[in-house]
């Protein structure tokens, strides 16, 4: 049986969590975020990807803090293969993809 995926990273502000998942297919890495909000049903604790309008701000934050963490990682990375068949991440590789969404928030900001 395969281990579990363990996150790239995790951020979480009271009871929202945003776990980081690092993905690695065909020379690429690539990063996947999920929201959660943890509460107690009773006796048990549980989680759910549904948010109320008070949660709303902390997710934005998180997101804010998961995207800023991903960028900093260099999103979309190749990966250089040695002779031996490990690979090593090489952040220096950037997508035009990466500089194109930074461009375009940048335009966005106030």
């Amino acid at each position: 049986m395969n281990a579990p995926n363990k996150p790239a990273n995790e951020f979480k502000i009271g009871n929202i969590k945003a776990t980081v998942w690092r993905n690695e297919n065909e020379g690429s890495i690539r990063y996947n975020v999920t929201l959660s909000r943890s509460y107690r049903d009773a006796e048990h604790w549980r989680t759910s990807d549904s948010f109320g309008r008070d949660d709303l701000l902390v997710v934005a934050k998180l997101a804010d803090q998961a995207h800023t963490w991903i960028c900093s990682q260099g999103r979309d990375s190749r990966l250089d293969v040695s002779s031996n068949g490990s690979a090593s991440q090489r952040p220096e590789v950037a997508t035009a993809a990466v500089a194109a969404n930074r461009e375009r928030l940048l335009r966005a900001a106030p």
